[in-house]
């Protein structure tokens, strides 16, 4: 059973459609036509939920019925090799690019961009110094 604001699904055999809005500004953190495309291959391939809708602030895809991993289930060797299968298979996927180059310092660059250097709250960059003396 899944539940969600005191409304409940009983597992069965119902289709659950998922809509996530964007937040504002969330395309500087997350390249949506590259998201939608890698939804659209893995889903192909069986690997994620199928994408129904791009929407103007949004996508409308489904909700794939599953458990959670814990520490016991992630230790199974049963589980563990079904995870390695999938690992497998998802990163056996051709996309698109010939030769996509990693993404992630380029995207953390971005990120860094937007950082302010200044905020309109004197209290709260204090907070953010102290925590970066931590580290």
């Amino acid at each position: 059973m899944y539940a969600f604001n005191n409304f409940q699904i009983e597992h069965s055999n119902i289709n659950v459609v998922l809509l996530r809005k964007y937040g504002n500004n969330t395309s500087i953190l997350v390249d949506r036509e590259a998201e939608t495309e890698i939804i659209k291959t893995l889903s192909k391939e069986g690997i994620c939920m199928p994408l129904y809708a791009i929407l103007n602030n949004g996508i409308a895809y489904g909700f794939v019925h599953g458990e959670k991993l814990t520490v016991d289930t992630v230790r199974d060797e049963h589980i563990s090799r079904l995870i390695a299968k999938e690992m497998a298979k998802l990163h056996s996927i051709k996309t698109k690019k010939d030769n996509p180059k990693p993404s992630l310092f380029d995207k953390l660059d971005t990120w860094i961009e937007y950082i302010p250097n200044t905020h309109e709250d004197p209290v709260l960059p204090s907070r953010y110094l102290i925590l970066s003396t931590v580290f």
